[in-house]
């Protein structure tokens, strides 16, 4: 695979556990075309793939490791 065309990694923020609602993941989100895999702040789980910057607000507990995880 040609390295210029493989997404680059974000790694989200951590946080602590909701009291309710939250997706679960990997990966909760894959947008149509994407450039970025969101991966947990802990485990480097993908999450998310999207566009940089295009997600805010979501809370995504990842299922490999259990952390919960925040998109700025």
């Amino acid at each position: 695979m040609d390295s210029t065309l493989a997404a680059k990694k974000h790694p989200l923020k951590l946080m602590l556990a909701p009291r309710i609602g939250h997706l679960f993941a990997p990966p909760a989100l894959t947008t149509r075309s994407h450039k970025v895999d969101y991966t947990c702040g802990y485990c480097g789980s993908v999450l998310m793939q999207a566009e940089d910057d295009l997600l805010h607000g979501l809370l995504i507990r990842c299922i490999s490791c259990g952390s919960y995880n925040e998109t700025e």
